[in-house]
């Protein structure tokens, strides 16, 4: 399985102005999870995911079983392009809000 996700941050280069840094966790079949990459680069898009997904291919990660993401346009699409045999689950609650609902009280269950 793996976890997609994009989060703004500012970032200072020649002016400050707010990048979308593509997060993307992989969880195995014994439950651990893994960091399999952060890039950072201008605005969240399908085509920018398309080529977070395809580096990842290359990089070695072959088989997945189950994407699960936001509802981004384009992006499942991207997503079937690169693993056509993997499902897609999407996700109301992402990273970039599960901090409020921790500040709140809140409580994180395990994964499995």
């Amino acid at each position: 399985m793996i976890y997609l996700d994009g989060m703004y941050v500012k970032l200072k280069r020649s002016t400050v102005s707010g990048e979308v840094i593509y997060f993307v966790m992989g969880i195995n079949e014994q439950g651990y999870r893994h960091i399999l990459g952060f890039y950072v680069g201008g605005q969240e898009s399908a085509n920018g995911w398309k080529d977070v997904l395809k580096d990842l291919y290359n990089r070695g990660v072959r088989e997945v079983l189950l994407g699960v993401f936001d509802g981004l346009p384009g992006l499942e699409e991207a997503f079937r392009e690169v693993y056509p045999k993997a499902d897609v689950q999407h996700i109301a609650l992402c990273i970039k809000y599960a901090r409020r609902f921790r500040k709140s009280g809140w409580r994180t269950r395990p994964i499995f």
